[in-house]
């Protein structure tokens, strides 16, 4: 059971980050519908092959990966969750990356967006993406009790660099990208 509580009922948009603006209409942020959001993913080249599985539960999206073949790399995953950040459109409290039907992990909508609406793929001109991958991994959510998922942050940016990535690549990935491997 996921604590994050309720959201106010409305969507974040990327106004708040104009700097992040882009002509590219592959960059348009809320330009993809909930429904279309998992063809988009399955079919985008920046996918690296891998088969995503996408799912509204009540005021939840659900981010399940359920193919990944064996070139794909494994920041594929945190990739395209700033992808559905920048460009899903609707109303939703958080999404949950799960396995198999079973929530690990969520972050509230929100910071999904304030995260996608900072990242520009495919050129320059984005924020940071260690700096991103940072702030997720400051902000993810165990499902089951709500509590932060990676404790210890302490305003170091190397030292909370290398444990956002520590995290990443020990728990994160084989936790949630990894079962999928092919």
């Amino acid at each position: 059971m996921c604590l994050l509580g309720h959201a106010v009922p409305a969507e974040t948009d990327c106004t708040k980050w104009p700097e992040f603006t882009a002509p590219e209409p592959y960059l348009k942020p809320q330009s993809v519908s909930m429904n279309q959001i998992q063809n988009y993913l399955n079919a985008s080249e920046s996918s690296e092959g891998v088969i995503f599985d996408v799912e509204r539960k009540g005021r939840e999206l659900w981010l399940d990966i359920v193919y990944v073949p064996a070139d794909a790399t494994v920041i594929v995953g945190v990739r395209s969750i700033f992808q559905i950040g920048r460009l899903i459109d609707g109303d939703f409290d958080s999404i949950v990356f799960s396995d198999d039907g079973q929530g690990l992990y969520a972050l509230p909508e929100p910071m999904l967006r304030e995260l996608g609406c900072q990242f520009i793929w495919g050129r320059e001109g984005g924020q940071n993406p260690i700096y991103l991958i940072r702030v997720f991994f400051q902000n993810l959510r165990d499902f089951e009790n709500g509590k932060l998922a990676v404790s210890g942050f302490n305003g170091s940016l190397l030292g909370d660099t290398g444990r956002a990535m520590s995290y990443h690549n020990e728990v994160f990935a084989p936790k949630w990208i990894l079962t999928a491997l092919e």
